[in-house]
């Protein structure tokens, strides 16, 4: 209780360490100086170092989106958001040909008119709730260069250019249009349109939301034992004290200050910390004023700090990666409590996709392999491999996995956020050393966590166990 009461204390004397002007949000002193939320770092080829002897044989990257625009609205929220230029053109198949073209376009609501529920208090943007920003396109755009700077220009991994039909890329993201969207992007980054025929079209997977391994969403909808389990964390004592002493009073406080408490108020809504979150940094990200009511009270930066730290004790608290609020006191990162929940449930997460990565690794195809996703998937990914000391993963966040033939046999290599695994910023895990984990010590490790019979793994423990978690309409998937 005295090392909570400690940790809470430096978090609102958190000012200096948290939010930083100039559209950044950084990492506890100390923890690393590279550490920004807003936009993660990416491969340096400068800096990489290939294994010696060594032949790479396939490679996996599991990314964040770019930056978005909030997943929440709230009132008075006009005029902040513009997402002028982001518009997609499209063709459909109709009769086994593709039509004329078509462009996606998002009125305001000056363009929607009068009626309906424009004029209602809703925010006449021409952005969708969680949309990614022209910025966000840039950021996995240049992702998406750092990776042809690395595997085309400098190992020659990939070829230069792609023809029509085969490829060595195989691209999937969940049924998110930031997602969609961030995976076009970094792959127009990976081969510009001068690299590829005239035409060219290229597959991006999407998993209907019951199949779908990279969404939390999905595994809330469909085991009862992930729910059973995320219910049991949010109702911990060691959870709700946290969340109290962050700020008394602090989400009753705020939804007040902002209009979205009241039920019976046709404008009003109910915003949790997943809200809040998921509405506060890309404010700060893109340097725009915290949000305020119609009266001109705003909310505080202190408040926004707290709002933004208890997501961060949210996604650590899941995943066993205990992010950044732990870090703030090293000796408290692997509480015994979240040990016994949290590997079962980031196992029921993201074991099926490691099992699917390391099935398609042991297969050597497709040899370069792109997985959009989200901060919940990473974090997952992190989690399910004990990785310790890992911070939220920020916007653009890139998790790279490299299968290596060597003379001494098959190894894996993990690149967190262009740092791998031996550099400073680096993830490690404390059963295998990431720089050059035998193979086979990887594919069992995955292969015990990997749940052989899902559905039986899904049945929650008791009659009345399955009650859904806190209401939060993305699943965690930020």
């Amino acid at each position: 209780m005295v090392i909570l009461k400690i940790l809470i204390a430096s978090l609102l004397a958190a000012d200096r360490v948290w939010l930083a002007l100039g559209a950044s949000i950084h990492a506890p002193d100390g923890s690393d100086p590279g550490y920004d939320l807003c936009e993660a770092r990416i491969p340096n080829a400068n800096a990489y170092e290939s294994l010696p002897n060594g032949v790479l044989r396939v490679v996996q990257v599991i990314t964040r989106h770019g930056d978005r625009t909030p997943t929440e609205h709230l009132p008075n929220d006009d005029g902040v958001w513009d997402c002028s230029g982001t518009e997609e053109r499209v063709h459909i198949i109709h009769r086994s040909k593709p039509t004329w073209e078509f462009r996606q376009v998002i009125e305001t609501g000056a363009e929607r008119g009068a009626k309906g529920w424009t004029g209602s208090g809703m925010p006449s943007t021409n952005c969708l709730l969680g949309q990614l920003t022209a910025k966000g396109i840039s950021q996995l755009s240049l992702l998406g260069t750092a990776l042809r700077e690395l595997y085309v220009d400098m190992l020659g991994f990939l070829p230069d250019s792609l023809g029509q039909g085969d490829t060595p890329v195989y691209a999937r993201a969940t049924d998110s249009w930031r997602t969609k969207q961030s995976a076009m992007a970094l792959l127009s980054g990976l081969y510009p349109v001068d690299t590829v025929p005239k035409d060219f079209v290229h597959d991006l997977i999407v998993y209907p939301l019951e199949a779908d391994t990279l969404k939390a969403r999905s595994a809330l909808a469909y085991c009862p034992r992930f729910r059973q389990l995320r219910q049991a964390m949010y109702q911990s004592p060691i959870y709700k004290e946290a969340i109290e002493r962050i700020a008394p009073d602090l989400q009753r406080t705020v939804e007040e200050l902002l209009g979205t408490k009241s039920k019976n108020d046709f404008n009003a809504k109910v915003v949790g910390w997943d809200a809040l979150s998921g509405y506060v940094p890309p404010r700060v990200c893109n340097d725009k004023p915290l949000p305020c009511n119609a009266n001109g009270q705003c909310l505080t930066q202190a408040q926004a700090i707290a709002a933004v730290a208890a997501r961060q004790f949210d996604v650590g608290e899941s995943f066993n990666v205990l992010i950044h609020f732990y870090l703030l006191i090293v000796s408290w990162q692997y509480s015994w409590m979240y040990r016994d929940f949290s590997l079962e449930y980031s196992h029921l997460y993201v074991g099926p996709l490691m099992g699917e990565l390391a099935d398609r690794a042991r297969s050597f195809g497709p040899k370069f392999q792109v997985y959009s996703a989200h901060d919940s998937t990473v974090a997952a990914i992190l989690g399910f491999l004990g990785a310790r000391d890992v911070l939220w993963p920020p916007l653009r966040a890139n998790l790279v996995l490299e299968y290596w033939s060597t003379p001494a046999g098959e190894v894996v290599r993990l690149m967190y956020n262009g740092r791998l695994a031996g550099q400073a910023g680096g993830v490690q895990v404390p059963w295998c050393n990431m720089e050059d984990c035998p193979a086979d010590r990887w594919f069992a490790y995955i292969d015990e966590r990997t749940p052989q019979d899902l559905a039986a793994a899904c049945v929650a423990l008791s009659r009345d166990a399955d009650e859904a978690a806190p209401a939060d309409p993305h699943g965690g998937d930020l």
